[in-house]
C-alpha cells in the first residue's frame, strides 16, 4: 500500500514513497521498495534447515540413549522443540489463525526478536548435549551463529522485527 504522505509536498518524489508488505502473521514491514526484504526469506529457510538438523541430532542421540534419565531426556527435547519452532515457521509463510493464537497464546516469546532469538541461541546449546557427533557440534554452532545474527539484525535493522 503506498504512503503519499512520505513522498513530500506535492507527492511528486517518487524516491520518498514507501509499501508495505505483510509477512505472514508478522506485523507489517515497510521498505522503501516495496519488495519483501529477502533477508526475512533467507531466515526463514535456513531455520528451517536447521529444523530439519537438529530433528537428526536428537534421532541420533536417541539412536545413542545410555539409559540415563536426565540425559535421555534432552534428545527429545530437541525433537520436540525442532518441531515446535519448524512449525512456527511454516505458520508465519502460510498462516493458520487457530496456530497462530495457539503461538501467541502458548509461544509469545516467537512473536519478540530477542525472545526467538535467545530461544534459538538455547536450542544450539541442547545440541552440544547430545551425543550425536560431529552432526551435533556443527547443528549446535550453526543454531547458536544464527540466533547470534538474528540479534544482531535486530540491533541494526529494528524496523525489520516491529513490536506486535
Amino acid at each position: 500500500m503506498m504512503n503519499p504522505a512520505a513522498a513530500g509536498d506535492g507527492g511528486g518524489d517518487a524516491a520518498a514513497w514507501t509499501a508495505t508488505e505483510s509477512y505472514g502473521d508478522e506485523e507489517e514491514v515497510t521498505t522503501t521498495t516495496g519488495a519483501k526484504p529477502c533477508l526475512v526469506w533467507v531466515f526463514r529457510v535456513i531455520n528451517m534447515i536447521l529444523c530439519v538438523m537438529m530433528a537428526a541430532t536428537g534421532a541420533i542421540g536417541i539412536k545413542e540413549m545410555r539409559y540415563e534419565f536426565l540425559g535421555d531426556l534432552v534428545p527429545l527435547y530437541i525433537i520436540a522443540l525442532a518441531a515446535l519452532w519448524f512449525c512456527y515457521e511454516v505458520n508465519t509463510i502460510r498462516p493458520c489463525p487457530p496456530i497462530t493464537g495457539l503461538y501467541k497464546r502458548n509461544f509469545g516469546f516467537f512473536y519478540n526478536a530477542l525472545g526467538k532469538a535467545l530461544f534459538i541461541i538455547f536450542m544450539g546449546l541442547l545440541c552440544f548435549g547430545v551425543e550425536a557427533g560431529s552432526l551435533g557440534i556443527i547443528t549446535g554452532l550453526a543454531v547458536a551463529i544464527d540466533g547470534a545474527l538474528l540479534i544482531l539484525l535486530f540491533l541494526k535493522y529494528p524496523h525489520m522485527y516491529p513490536k506486535d
